[in-house]
C-alpha cells in the first residue's frame, strides 16, 4: 500500500472490522469552486487512489467568504455517488457553526489541527 501513495493505513484489529476498510481524499482550498472543477478535483483524486468513490470527501481550510459556496457544490457532486459523506478538515468553530446553522448537509467528519504548538480546544469540542 504504501507503494501507491499512502502515508497512513490503521488497521487496529477490532471483531469484524477487518472486512471494511474507511477512505477519504482532501478537496485543496478552492477560490473559484465550480461544480466541475470540484469534481474534476474528486476524479482525479480517485484515479490516482485506482478508486470509483471514497467514504468521505474532506473540505480543506477554506476562507470564510466562500466555505458556503465550496459546500454547495461538493454536495451537487455527492450526488453522483462518488462519496457517501462530506466533511471538513482545519476549521474553526465560527466556520463549522456555519455550515451546520445553514442546515443544507451535516458535516460528518471534523479533521482538527493538533501540533504541539497548535491547540484549538473550540472546535475539539464540537
Amino acid at each position: 500500500m504504501l507503494q501507491v501513495g499512502f502515508i497512513l493505513l490503521e488497521g487496529a484489529k477490532a471483531p469484524g472490522n477487518e472486512k471494511h476498510s474507511f477512505l477519504s481524499t482532501k478537496l485543496e482550498a478552492l477560490l473559484n469552486a465550480q461544480r466541475q472543477i470540484v469534481e474534476s478535483k474528486l476524479l482525479g483524486s480517485l484515479q490516482k487512489l485506482g478508486l470509483h468513490y471514497v467514504n468521505t470527501y474532506t473540505v480543506h481550510k477554506h476562507t470564510r467568504p466562500v466555505i458556503m459556496h465550496v459546500w454547495k457544490k461538493v454536495i451537487e457532486v455527492k450526488e453522483l455517488g462518488l462519496m457517501k459523506s462530506i466533511g471538513v478538515s482545519t476549521f474553526n468553530k465560527l466556520q463549522i457553526m456555519a455550515l451546520l446553522d445553514a442546515e443544507i448537509e451535516a458535516v460528518i467528519v471534523n479533521q482538527t489541527e493538533h501540533r504541539p504548538l497548535v491547540y484549538p480546544p473550540a472546535t475539539s469540542r464540537l
